[in-house]
């Protein structure tokens, strides 16, 4: 979604550390034009949402969310107080509900209580 701060930190901070780089790299469209990352259209609705666009684009059919909870409470991963900005994405969210159903599972938090948690039995299904 900040494919300046992913050049600017990211990219720097997980070569530091001796992890390879990303296979592929997305990018919003409405942010420009990237060298070596592949745009999108965002549906809007966070980070956690564009990745779900990204999914769907690979034709990914059971797309399980960890770390993307949608809560003040929880803190930003790179932010150390509430993240109070969550909440104005939820209506997106809401609208998306209907394409995502089914498909789209999560592990915590408000987008475990709208799309479900994957089960075993949902994620031994071929189809979703």
């Amino acid at each position: 979604m900040h494919p300046d701060i992913r050049d600017r930190l990211w990219i720097p901070a997980r070569r530091k550390k001796g992890l390879p780089d990303a296979g592929q790299l997305w990018h919003p469209r409405h942010r420009g034009k990237w060298p070596g990352s592949i745009p999108i259209e965002s549906w809007g609705g966070s980070s956690g949402m564009l990745c779900i666009a990204v999914a769907f684009e690979l034709e990914c059919t059971h797309i399980v969310l960890a770390g993307v909870p949608m809560v003040k409470l929880n803190n930003h991963f790179d932010d150390p107080k509430p993240w109070f900005e969550c909440r104005q994405y939820h209506s997106v969210w809401k609208k998306l509900q209907p394409k995502l159903q089914g498909r789209v599972k999560s592990l915590s938090g408000w987008t475990k209580d709208l799309l479900g948690e994957p089960t075993e039995e949902w994620l031994n299904n071929e189809t979703a």
